[in-house]
Protein backbone atom coordinates (compact mmCIF):
# COMPACT_ATOMS: atom_id res chain seq x y z
CA UNK A 1 0.00 0.00 0.00
CA UNK A 2 1.25 3.47 -0.77
CA UNK A 3 2.46 5.59 2.13
CA UNK A 4 0.73 8.89 1.87
CA UNK A 5 3.32 11.50 1.70
CA UNK A 6 2.99 15.07 3.99
CA UNK A 7 3.40 17.65 1.54
CA UNK A 8 3.69 21.39 2.06
CA UNK A 9 0.74 22.17 0.39
CA UNK A 10 -1.07 19.51 3.42
CA UNK A 11 0.99 21.92 5.93
CA UNK A 12 -0.50 24.75 4.04
CA UNK A 13 -4.40 23.61 4.63
CA UNK A 14 -3.66 22.90 7.78
CA UNK A 15 -2.71 26.26 8.84
CA UNK A 16 -4.52 28.04 6.59
CA UNK A 17 -1.76 29.88 4.75
CA UNK A 18 -0.06 29.84 1.47
CA UNK A 19 2.67 27.23 0.33
CA UNK A 20 5.05 29.67 -0.80
CA UNK A 21 4.56 31.14 2.90
CA UNK A 22 4.96 27.31 4.12
CA UNK A 23 8.22 26.89 1.96
CA UNK A 24 9.84 30.23 3.46
CA UNK A 25 9.03 29.41 7.59
CA UNK A 26 10.67 25.80 6.53
CA UNK A 27 13.70 27.24 5.20
CA UNK A 28 14.15 30.28 7.25
CA UNK A 29 13.57 32.85 5.21
CA UNK A 30 12.04 36.16 5.90
CA UNK A 31 8.81 37.34 5.34
CA UNK A 32 6.93 35.06 7.78
CA UNK A 33 5.94 36.01 11.24
CA UNK A 34 7.33 34.56 14.33
CA UNK A 35 3.89 33.40 15.60
CA UNK A 36 3.31 32.15 11.77
CA UNK A 37 6.51 30.47 11.65
CA UNK A 38 6.55 28.52 14.88
CA UNK A 39 2.94 27.43 14.08
CA UNK A 40 4.07 26.08 10.85
CA UNK A 41 7.13 23.85 12.47
CA UNK A 42 5.26 22.37 15.16
CA UNK A 43 2.19 21.62 12.24
CA UNK A 44 5.35 19.95 10.24
CA UNK A 45 6.78 18.00 13.26
CA UNK A 46 3.01 16.82 14.13
CA UNK A 47 2.17 15.97 10.37
CA UNK A 48 5.61 14.03 9.91
CA UNK A 49 6.69 16.37 7.21
CA UNK A 50 10.30 15.20 5.66
CA UNK A 51 12.09 17.87 3.06
CA UNK A 52 12.54 16.52 0.04
CA UNK A 53 16.50 15.73 0.12
CA UNK A 54 15.44 13.77 3.45
CA UNK A 55 13.11 11.65 1.47
CA UNK A 56 15.07 10.14 -1.25
CA UNK A 57 16.26 7.61 1.46
CA UNK A 58 12.35 6.47 2.37
CA UNK A 59 11.35 7.18 -1.17
CA UNK A 60 7.42 6.51 -1.66
CA UNK A 61 6.16 5.35 -5.20
CA UNK A 62 4.13 7.49 -6.85
CA UNK A 63 2.35 6.74 -9.94
CA UNK A 64 2.78 8.83 -13.39
CA UNK A 65 0.23 8.98 -16.00
CA UNK A 66 2.43 9.19 -19.73
CA UNK A 67 -0.06 10.84 -22.41
CA UNK A 68 0.84 11.55 -26.17
CA UNK A 69 -1.19 12.23 -29.40
CA UNK A 70 -1.60 8.86 -31.20
CA UNK A 71 -0.30 10.37 -34.31
CA UNK A 72 2.85 11.52 -32.94
CA UNK A 73 3.56 7.75 -32.95
CA UNK A 74 2.30 6.59 -36.75
CA UNK A 75 5.20 7.31 -39.35
CA UNK A 76 7.59 8.99 -36.96
CA UNK A 77 7.73 6.38 -34.20
CA UNK A 78 11.68 6.73 -33.93
CA UNK A 79 11.86 10.18 -31.68
CA UNK A 80 8.81 10.09 -29.92
CA UNK A 81 8.90 6.05 -29.25
CA UNK A 82 12.29 7.33 -27.76
CA UNK A 83 11.05 10.36 -25.65
CA UNK A 84 7.89 7.82 -24.34
CA UNK A 85 10.72 5.46 -23.27
CA UNK A 86 13.28 7.60 -21.75
CA UNK A 87 10.28 8.89 -19.71
CA UNK A 88 9.03 5.01 -18.37
CA UNK A 89 12.97 4.93 -17.15
CA UNK A 90 13.19 7.78 -15.65
CA UNK A 91 10.35 7.09 -13.95
CA UNK A 92 10.86 3.54 -12.75
CA UNK A 93 14.73 4.84 -11.87
CA UNK A 94 12.72 7.33 -9.20
CA UNK A 95 11.38 3.82 -7.84
CA UNK A 96 7.85 5.03 -9.17
CA UNK A 97 5.64 3.93 -11.52
CA UNK A 98 4.30 5.11 -15.04
CA UNK A 99 1.20 4.37 -16.76
CA UNK A 100 0.73 5.37 -20.74
CA UNK A 101 -2.23 6.10 -22.67
CA UNK A 102 -2.13 7.27 -26.79
CA UNK A 103 -4.82 10.10 -26.98
CA UNK A 104 -6.73 9.68 -30.42
CA UNK A 105 -7.80 13.14 -32.68
CA UNK A 106 -11.43 11.76 -31.93
CA UNK A 107 -10.53 12.35 -27.86
CA UNK A 108 -8.51 15.58 -28.21
CA UNK A 109 -11.19 16.74 -30.57
CA UNK A 110 -14.01 15.82 -28.44
CA UNK A 111 -12.38 16.69 -24.68
CA UNK A 112 -12.92 12.90 -24.06
CA UNK A 113 -11.19 12.92 -20.91
CA UNK A 114 -7.72 10.23 -20.57
CA UNK A 115 -9.20 7.06 -18.79
CA UNK A 116 -6.08 6.81 -17.00
CA UNK A 117 -6.57 10.08 -14.91
CA UNK A 118 -9.30 7.76 -13.29
CA UNK A 119 -6.54 5.24 -11.98
CA UNK A 120 -5.34 7.20 -8.62
CA UNK A 121 -2.70 8.80 -10.51
CA UNK A 122 -0.31 11.21 -8.57
CA UNK A 123 0.96 13.26 -11.48
CA UNK A 124 0.60 13.32 -15.55
CA UNK A 125 3.13 14.12 -18.57
CA UNK A 126 2.08 15.89 -21.54
CA UNK A 127 4.58 14.14 -24.45
CA UNK A 128 4.51 16.50 -27.57
CA UNK A 129 1.34 18.69 -29.19
CA UNK A 130 -2.03 18.58 -27.24
CA UNK A 131 -5.06 21.16 -28.16
CA UNK A 132 -4.87 24.30 -25.86
CA UNK A 133 -8.55 23.10 -24.35
CA UNK A 134 -7.87 19.71 -24.10
CA UNK A 135 -4.94 20.44 -21.34
CA UNK A 136 -7.02 23.16 -19.87
CA UNK A 137 -9.64 20.83 -19.45
CA UNK A 138 -7.14 18.53 -17.85
CA UNK A 139 -6.02 20.81 -15.73
CA UNK A 140 -9.39 22.11 -14.51
CA UNK A 141 -11.36 18.51 -14.13
CA UNK A 142 -7.89 17.29 -12.15
CA UNK A 143 -5.84 18.30 -9.05
CA UNK A 144 -2.84 16.30 -10.06
CA UNK A 145 0.42 18.45 -11.72
CA UNK A 146 0.72 18.25 -14.95
CA UNK A 147 4.14 18.38 -16.92
CA UNK A 148 4.62 19.09 -20.73
CA UNK A 149 7.21 17.77 -22.64
CA UNK A 150 8.48 19.17 -26.06
CA UNK A 151 5.25 21.86 -25.99
CA UNK A 152 4.70 24.95 -24.34
CA UNK A 153 1.31 25.65 -23.78
CA UNK A 154 -0.01 29.55 -23.68
CA UNK A 155 -1.37 29.14 -20.22
CA UNK A 156 1.49 30.53 -17.60
CA UNK A 157 -0.12 28.24 -14.41
CA UNK A 158 1.22 25.28 -16.80
CA UNK A 159 4.73 23.51 -16.02
CA UNK A 160 6.82 22.61 -19.55
CA UNK A 161 10.35 21.74 -21.09
CA UNK A 162 11.40 22.58 -24.33
CA UNK A 163 14.20 22.43 -26.72
CA UNK A 164 15.29 25.94 -27.89
CA UNK A 165 14.00 25.03 -31.42
CA UNK A 166 14.49 28.88 -32.11
CA UNK A 167 17.70 28.95 -31.39
CA UNK A 168 18.22 25.76 -33.77
CA UNK A 169 17.39 26.27 -36.13
CA UNK A 170 19.20 30.12 -36.30
CA UNK A 171 22.07 28.45 -35.69
CA UNK A 172 21.59 25.61 -38.49
CA UNK A 173 20.59 28.53 -40.87
CA UNK A 174 23.70 30.82 -39.96
CA UNK A 175 25.87 27.60 -40.71
CA UNK A 176 24.28 27.36 -44.33
CA UNK A 177 25.59 31.19 -44.81
CA UNK A 178 28.41 30.28 -43.68
CA UNK A 179 29.10 27.67 -46.14
CA UNK A 180 28.32 30.08 -49.07
CA UNK A 181 24.57 29.40 -49.53
CA UNK A 182 22.26 32.43 -50.41
CA UNK A 183 19.13 31.16 -51.04
CA UNK A 184 17.63 29.18 -48.29
CA UNK A 185 14.07 27.61 -47.42
CA UNK A 186 12.35 26.06 -45.07
CA UNK A 187 10.06 22.83 -44.88
CA UNK A 188 7.88 22.59 -42.34
CA UNK A 189 3.75 23.38 -41.94
CA UNK A 190 3.56 26.39 -40.20
CA UNK A 191 1.40 26.77 -36.92
CA UNK A 192 0.72 22.65 -37.40
CA UNK A 193 2.40 22.35 -34.06
CA UNK A 194 4.43 25.39 -32.15
CA UNK A 195 7.70 23.58 -32.37
CA UNK A 196 7.52 24.24 -35.75
CA UNK A 197 6.52 27.51 -36.07
CA UNK A 198 9.15 28.27 -32.78
CA UNK A 199 12.05 26.79 -35.78
CA UNK A 200 10.72 28.59 -38.26
CA UNK A 201 11.38 31.91 -36.63
CA UNK A 202 14.54 31.27 -36.30
CA UNK A 203 15.43 30.47 -39.85
CA UNK A 204 13.37 33.21 -40.29
CA UNK A 205 15.45 35.74 -38.14
CA UNK A 206 18.73 34.28 -40.02
CA UNK A 207 17.33 35.34 -42.70
CA UNK A 208 16.99 38.68 -41.66
CA UNK A 209 20.45 39.55 -39.89
CA UNK A 210 21.87 38.40 -43.65
CA UNK A 211 19.77 40.85 -45.51
CA UNK A 212 17.52 37.81 -47.23
CA UNK A 213 13.77 38.22 -47.56
CA UNK A 214 11.65 34.85 -47.16
CA UNK A 215 10.27 33.54 -50.73
CA UNK A 216 6.83 31.54 -50.06
CA UNK A 217 7.56 29.50 -53.04
CA UNK A 218 10.65 28.43 -50.76
CA UNK A 219 8.05 27.49 -47.85
CA UNK A 220 6.79 23.98 -48.10
CA UNK A 221 4.20 22.30 -46.20
CA UNK A 222 5.46 18.81 -44.76
CA UNK A 223 1.94 17.66 -42.94
CA UNK A 224 -1.99 18.86 -42.33
CA UNK A 225 -2.35 21.19 -39.35
CA UNK A 226 -1.64 19.08 -36.08
CA UNK A 227 -1.59 15.75 -38.00
CA UNK A 228 1.87 13.61 -37.99
CA UNK A 229 4.21 14.61 -40.49
CA UNK A 230 3.35 13.09 -44.01
CA UNK A 231 6.57 14.06 -45.67
CA UNK A 232 6.28 14.09 -49.54
CA UNK A 233 2.82 13.16 -50.00
CA UNK A 234 2.47 17.04 -49.42
CA UNK A 235 5.86 18.73 -51.17
CA UNK A 236 5.09 20.97 -53.57
CA UNK A 237 8.37 21.99 -54.95
CA UNK A 238 9.24 25.31 -56.70
CA UNK A 239 10.17 25.60 -60.16
CA UNK A 240 13.46 27.45 -58.87
CA UNK A 241 14.48 25.98 -56.06
CA UNK A 242 16.82 27.28 -53.53
CA UNK A 243 20.28 25.54 -52.94
CA UNK A 244 19.63 24.63 -49.37
CA UNK A 245 16.57 23.63 -47.46
CA UNK A 246 16.69 23.62 -43.65
CA UNK A 247 13.93 21.01 -42.54
CA UNK A 248 12.14 21.41 -38.98
CA UNK A 249 12.99 17.42 -38.54
CA UNK A 250 15.28 14.90 -39.64
CA UNK A 251 11.96 12.44 -40.73
CA UNK A 252 10.50 15.51 -42.78
CA UNK A 253 14.46 15.89 -44.12
CA UNK A 254 14.38 12.28 -45.29
CA UNK A 255 11.20 12.58 -46.96
CA UNK A 256 12.34 15.97 -48.82
CA UNK A 257 16.13 13.83 -49.36
CA UNK A 258 14.01 10.80 -51.14
CA UNK A 259 11.71 12.65 -53.38
CA UNK A 260 14.52 15.01 -54.40
CA UNK A 261 16.11 11.89 -55.17
CA UNK A 262 13.23 10.70 -56.86
CA UNK A 263 13.81 14.02 -59.52
CA UNK A 264 17.54 12.77 -59.97
CA UNK A 265 18.96 15.52 -57.32
CA UNK A 266 21.50 14.58 -54.94
CA UNK A 267 22.21 15.56 -51.52
CA UNK A 268 24.61 17.57 -51.20
CA UNK A 269 25.79 17.83 -54.42
CA UNK A 270 22.51 19.38 -55.95
CA UNK A 271 20.44 20.62 -52.79
CA UNK A 272 21.98 21.46 -49.60
CA UNK A 273 19.66 19.52 -46.46
CA UNK A 274 19.69 20.43 -42.43
CA UNK A 275 17.55 18.76 -40.62
CA UNK A 276 16.59 18.73 -36.41
CA UNK A 277 16.32 16.06 -33.62
CA UNK A 278 19.63 13.92 -34.67
CA UNK A 279 17.76 10.69 -35.46
CA UNK A 280 18.31 8.86 -38.78
CA UNK A 281 15.62 7.11 -40.73
CA UNK A 282 17.47 4.40 -42.96
CA UNK A 283 14.44 2.89 -44.23
CA UNK A 284 13.37 6.58 -46.04
CA UNK A 285 17.03 7.43 -46.98
CA UNK A 286 20.74 6.46 -46.26
CA UNK A 287 21.58 10.49 -45.89
CA UNK A 288 22.58 11.64 -42.52
CA UNK A 289 22.07 14.99 -42.21
CA UNK A 290 23.49 18.21 -40.73
CA UNK A 291 21.44 18.94 -37.67
CA UNK A 292 20.66 20.29 -34.34
CA UNK A 293 20.43 17.50 -31.38
CA UNK A 294 17.83 17.38 -29.26
CA UNK A 295 19.11 16.44 -25.43
CA UNK A 296 16.36 14.28 -25.14
CA UNK A 297 17.63 12.81 -22.02
CA UNK A 298 18.37 15.92 -19.98
CA UNK A 299 14.51 16.81 -21.06
CA UNK A 300 13.14 13.65 -19.43
CA UNK A 301 15.42 14.51 -16.21
CA UNK A 302 14.09 17.67 -15.97
CA UNK A 303 10.57 16.79 -17.28
CA UNK A 304 10.32 13.90 -14.38
CA UNK A 305 12.31 15.92 -11.57
CA UNK A 306 9.57 19.01 -12.03
CA UNK A 307 6.66 16.29 -11.27
CA UNK A 308 8.46 15.17 -8.43
CA UNK A 309 8.87 18.22 -6.76
CA UNK A 310 4.95 19.12 -7.75
CA UNK A 311 3.88 15.51 -6.00
CA UNK A 312 6.11 16.55 -3.02
CA UNK A 313 4.43 19.73 -2.58
CA UNK A 314 7.77 21.72 -2.88
CA UNK A 315 7.41 25.00 -4.05
CA UNK A 316 8.81 25.94 -7.13
CA UNK A 317 8.02 28.79 -9.96
CA UNK A 318 6.04 27.52 -12.82
CA UNK A 319 6.87 28.42 -16.37
CA UNK A 320 9.23 27.19 -18.91
CA UNK A 321 12.29 25.37 -19.21
CA UNK A 322 14.56 25.60 -22.02
CA UNK A 323 17.12 22.59 -23.03
CA UNK A 324 19.63 23.55 -25.58
CA UNK A 325 21.00 20.96 -27.63
CA UNK A 326 24.44 22.01 -29.92
CA UNK A 327 24.99 21.73 -33.69
CA UNK A 328 26.15 18.93 -35.19
CA UNK A 329 27.71 19.13 -38.84
CA UNK A 330 27.79 16.02 -41.32
CA UNK A 331 27.90 16.09 -45.29
CA UNK A 332 24.86 17.32 -46.31
CA UNK A 333 25.69 20.59 -46.92
CA UNK A 334 27.84 21.46 -49.69
CA UNK A 335 30.40 24.46 -49.47
CA UNK A 336 29.76 26.87 -52.37
CA UNK A 337 32.48 29.06 -53.50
Amino acid sequence: MKKTRIRMKDIADRAGVSTVTVSKALSGQRGVSQKVREQILQLAEEMGYQPAEKQKSTRISYTVGIIVAEHFLGKVTSFYGEMLLKISEEIARMECISKTELITDRMEGSAFLPKILGESLDGLIALGSLQERYLEKIRAETDIPVVCLDHAPVSPEMDCVVSDGFYGTYQLTNHLFAMGHQRIGYVGTLFSTKSITERYLGYYWSLMEHGQQVREDWILRDRENGSEAAGGDLFILPEKLPTAFVCNSDYTAACLCSVLKEKGLRCPEDISITGYDNFAYPWICDQLFTTYEVNAVKMVKKAVSILLHRMNGDYMRKGIRCVTGHLIERDSVRKLN
